[in-house]
């Protein structure tokens, strides 16, 4: 066989081999993501449960979350998915916490946001936090119509943001406008991940 057919052979193995292997990669990290995925759903479904039934959710699934999260992200990016993962986590304790502070958002529902996190990206980490807030603001809104305390609501509300913009910094009372209109805001942060993945939110 001439030389030169001999390293053309050889050169189109490497090349075909080569593309087989970046195939099966590719394809390896697609099930992966598939994982990721199930598994973030899964998880974020547990703490819904959780809040529904003891109105709180469990710091060991929140930890469990953040661990599996992380362990995705690294079987997936290797050690370069470290800070992301670190800035995806702290994202949401840093910019809610002074709504923690006014009593408008649970602890258990920022640490949800963190999980949540944990397992995708900062783009599709903040849509799932508006959509969640504007989720849970439908829900809000109609638990106060059912309940027939809108105004009351609304005035009490508007009475709160004018004592923060005077400086008297303080939690809100949800008595005076009646624990009722209490709602499961985890339930908003689940359909806003389900909604962001589903409808492929900066992917």
């Amino acid at each position: 066989m001439d030389i030169r057919n001999r390293t053309g052979y050889n050169s189109d193995y490497n090349t075909i081999h080569t593309a087989n292997l970046l195939q099966r990669g590719d394809a390896e990290l697609d099930a992966i993501g598939v994982a990721s995925n199930v598994v973030m759903y899964g998880i974020t479904m547990l703490a819904v449960i959780q809040d529904l039934s003891f109105m709180r959710i469990s710091n060991r699934l929140i930890l469990a979350g953040i661990m599996t999260g992380l362990g995705f992200r690294l079987w997936m990016q290797g050690p370069a998915a470290i800070v992301p993962f670190l800035v995806n986590i702290s994202f949401p304790v840093i910019v809610l916490y002074l709504f923690f502070l006014m009593g408008a958002i649970g602890a258990g529902d920022i640490k949800l946001f963190s999980v949540i996190g944990s397992f995708v990206n900062f783009r599709q980490l903040v849509w799932c936090m508006g959509l969640s807030f504007v989720i849970g603001a439908v829900f809000s809104l109609c638990r106060m119509l059912k309940n027939r305390n809108l105004q009351i609501s609304m005035f009490h509300a508007f009475s709160y943001i004018g004592m923060l913009l005077m400086g008297d910094y303080k939690a809100y009372d949800r008595t005076t406008s009646g624990g009722h209109n209490r709602i499961h805001f985890s339930l908003a942060i689940c359909i806003g991940i389900v909604w962001v993945k589903g409808g492929g939110f900066c992917a």
